[in-house]
């Protein structure tokens, strides 16, 4: 377990910076800003990668991989908040 943290962790924390960037890079003006983004993004990398770490789906899988799985769950997240939690329109 300590071998898949030290090896996907950092790779989950780049796609959630990716994922982040990206959505208020595309819509700014539905965000909660940037730190809230990438906030967003790493919670829903670290809870897909690990769902599927839960029900045995890693095996011998590279960064890449895991990198994309990142991005996944980030943007399922990110998506998530755009539709269903709106800012407040001041």
């Amino acid at each position: 377990m300590n071998e898949l943290i030290a090896f996907a962790g950092p790779m989950l924390v780049l796609a959630a910076m990716a994922c982040g960037w990206t959505a208020e890079a595309v819509s700014p003006a539905r965000s909660h800003g940037f730190l809230a983004d990438m906030a967003l993004g790493l919670g829903g990398s670290v809870l897909l990668a690990g769902a599927l770490y839960g029900v045995n789906a890693f095996g011998p899988i590279g960064l890449i991989p895991i990198f994309l799985i990142g991005l996944v769950g980030g943007t399922i997240a990110i998506v998530a908040q755009r539709i269903f939690w709106r800012p407040a329109v001041a």
